[in-house]
């Protein structure tokens, strides 16, 4: 259980605004992790902007690590003749939950005209990873035992208009210990077709080059690879939530291309028989009716907050190419789909630089699998909770 408090705020005559927060949280290994947040931004209009966030934490029950730590560093430099288009730098060093986090990145952005309805970025990082302890890990296979630094290099590209956005994005990931490296591109579509009606796709593509990688980076069908589990403070640690909903595929945490929706439990039986490396490729393609609710349509009338937050109805149906490697021990057939319907909780608050900032919280019905697990009915009811989070770090 995870508890917020809002700490004092203030200004200095530096337009240094900063803050505290007490912090909260628990897993089976730490205990309760009893710790203190800082938050601190700079903004004035004749100095670049920076942020620090950092925190430290007391784990209760005293294990071999009983201190933890998260510190963060971000300052964007601004051009002469512009401030729509600054370079990012970043660094981060943290351990917490059993791993140790470290290294930094650079980002350019350039936008079209003065605003963020037409940008593309640019961002290079390098991350040294090493799981110290394998006990905070509810499948422990997903991670090696080796340390490896993670070199990333995405571009992302969104255009927004009246009525839809159009989002396309490619990246690089390898590893310098590992003999991978990991290919994925994609796009979005979302089209508002009136108040009451919208429609979104997806499509994409994530290709390995090894058979042997880093166990982090690996693709599901409906996980997002274990790398970005540590940002999503619910799933990093056995415990937090219960185990169980977990290892049975219940409990889902979503994003990347691995978004086959109704294949967790697939996900989660490779998990537990440690057959991480099984898919060599995944090129997936979804679509989304989004529905209005009464609810969506009240929180569209509320000044600002329906502006930040959305709930909405849907009907979806997903489709993907699945290539396995040779030793794959549990696989589906090569082509695999669903159809179904859910319920998606949606909080974004773009942070300073026009960057997304949130998560969304997703109750799926596929009630339609083309290749259900242990020869189930294909028509059942069945369902996944899963989160996803977006932090601009």
């Amino acid at each position: 259980m995870c508890f917020f408090f809002i700490g004092g705020a203030y200004a200095q005559e530096s337009n240094f605004e900063q803050s505290w927060r007490p912090s909260i949280w628990y897993n089976t290994v730490d205990g309760a992790q009893l710790g203190v947040r800082y938050f601190g931004y700079l903004d004035d209009s004749t100095l670049d902007k920076y942020k620090v966030i950092t925190g430290i934490w007391v784990n209760t029950a005293l294990p071999t690590f009983p201190v933890a730590y998260d510190l963060r560093f971000e300052h964007p430099f601004f051009s002469q003749t512009s401030t729509l288009q600054p370079l990012i730098l970043g660094v981060q060093s943290r351990f917490r939950d059993g791993l140790h986090r470290h290294g930094g990145f650079i980002e350019k952005r350039y936008h079209s005209g003065n605003h963020d309805d037409r940008f593309i970025t640019f961002r290079m990082s390098s991350i040294y990873h090493r799981q110290q302890d394998s006990s905070y890990l509810v499948f422990p296979h997903n991670w090696n035992d080796k340390a490896s630094t993670i070199l990333t290099g995405t571009t992302y590209y969104r255009n927004n208009f009246k009525d839809r956005y159009f989002t396309a994005w490619a990246s690089l990931t390898t590893s310098t210990t590992y003999n991978d490296a990991v290919l994925e591109a994609g796009s979005t579509l979302h089209h508002q077709i009136n108040r009451l009606l919208a429609i979104g796709f997806k499509i994409g593509s994530r290709v390995h080059t090894g058979s042997d990688g880093y166990s982090a980076l690996a693709t599901n069908l409906a996980y997002q690879p274990a790398i970005h589990w540590h940002d999503n403070s619910w799933f990093r640690s056995h415990g937090t939530l219960p185990v169980a909903a977990l290892r049975s595929g219940a409990l889902v945490t979503t994003g990347s291309m691995s978004s086959i929706r109704g294949y967790s439990r697939h996900d989660a039986k490779r998990f537990t028989a440690s057959d991480i490396h099984a898919i060599a490729a995944l090129h997936g393609v979804s679509a989304d009716v989004e529905i209005a609710n009464p609810l969506d349509l009240y929180l569209r009338n509320i000044p600002v907050a329906g502006y930040f937050v959305h709930f909405k109805t849907r009907l979806f149906t997903d489709a993907a190419i699945v290539k396995y490697q040779e030793n794959a021990q549990i696989i589906t057939n090569n082509f695999i789909a669903n159809a179904g319907a859910g319920i998606l909780l949606y909080v974004n608050v773009p942070d300073v630089l026009a960057r997304e900032r949130g998560f969304a919280l997703r109750w799926d019905i596929p009630f339609w699998l083309s290749d259900p697990l242990d020869s189930e009915n294909p028509i059942k009811f069945r369902q996944q909770l899963s989160f996803d989070i977006i932090i601009p770090f």
